[in-house]
């Protein structure tokens, strides 16, 4: 595996809020097998979007597929 780094944000542009950052197995063929990376890569709305990447930062390290970087605890 090759390490790869994934960062979410809310929006585009200068609004863009960064909610958090992946480090490792961040394959999106891995993600979607997680029920909350399925979630926020089909996710249609941005409050969809947020809350399934929150809560894809929380099981992302318990899965072992590497680091999960929260917004409130800066940026890595």
């Amino acid at each position: 595996m090759i390490p790869t780094t994934a960062d979410f944000y809310d929006e585009t542009g200068r609004r863009a809020r960064w909610l958090g950052a992946l480090h490792g197995n961040a394959d999106p063929e891995i993600l979607r097998g997680l029920d909350s990376g399925r979630l926020m890569l089909d996710a249609t709305d941005p409050m969809t979007f947020a809350d399934a990447v929150l809560a894809l930062l929380d099981v992302f390290t318990e899965q072992g597929l590497g680091q999960s970087h929260h917004a409130r605890d800066g940026w890595p």
